[in-house]
């Protein structure tokens, strides 16, 4: 992992460097939450250096907007942003996350991703501008199931 970095609860300070994180990696930022609720960010030396967002549904949440700076790309980090947005959503009680990509679903498979037809999405995913707006037809619909175990047991 990247020395010197930090992930934690993005604050609405952090807008500015997420928002251009993001049009930097030509990803949507029309709906951005200006005060990054439900979002993690990464910081190294206080820049912000990657974002994760959660966009809560009841007990559904649609991940988004996962970006890390250019020059980290490939070291670990969006994965481990990605964890921490899991473990949140598993302590707050979310049953399924879902996704849409359409260049990274070999990354998201290797976190616990399945891609599944856009069809089978519930409906309050399918009201989202994500879903109905941003996203093509072409786009990777990913799920993933939270509260099953994925770890070995611990022998006590």
């Amino acid at each position: 992992m990247i020395s010197g970095l930090q992930i934690c609860r993005a604050e609405s300070g952090d807008f500015a460097a997420v928002h251009a994180l993001l049009q930097a990696a030509h990803l949507v930022t029309e709906d951005l939450d200006r005060e990054l609720h439900d979002y993690f960010v990464a910081l190294r030396e206080g820049e912000v250096v990657g974002a994760v967002g959660l966009e809560p549904h009841g007990t559904v949440g649609l991940l988004r907007s996962l970006v890390v700076a250019p020059q980290l790309a490939g070291r670990g980090l969006g994965r481990a942003l990605v964890r921490q947005q899991i473990e949140d959503a598993e302590v707050r009680g979310f049953t399924e996350l879902f996704l849409l990509t359409r260049t990274a679903s070999a990354f998201f498979a290797k976190l616990g991703f399945a891609t599944i037809d856009r069809g089978s999405v519930p409906d309050a995913i399918q009201q989202t501008a994500e879903y109905a707006k941003h996203c093509p037809d072409t786009a990777s619909v990913m799920r993933l199931a939270l509260g099953a175990v994925r770890h070995e047991p611990r022998v006590i």
